[in-house]
């Protein structure tokens, strides 16, 4: 599973702490719904089409 971080701020340090966790993406969170709505439709999207390595038992 994803684990993104959406935040109203987005400073170097910010997206960089934000990484250290491992996050597999940083969004600035935009202001009006209809904005946040397409770019949660861009992540699920991303996320429908990529492709990962099988985990092995």
């Amino acid at each position: 599973m994803p684990f993104i971080f959406m935040s109203g701020g987005a400073s170097n340090e910010q997206v960089s702490e934000a990484y250290e966790y491992r996050v597999q993406g940083f969004f600035e969170k935009p202001e009006s719904v209809s904005e946040q709505a397409a770019i949660l439709d861009l992540i699920i999207k991303y996320w429908i089409v990529s492709r990962s390595p099988e985990k092995k038992n």
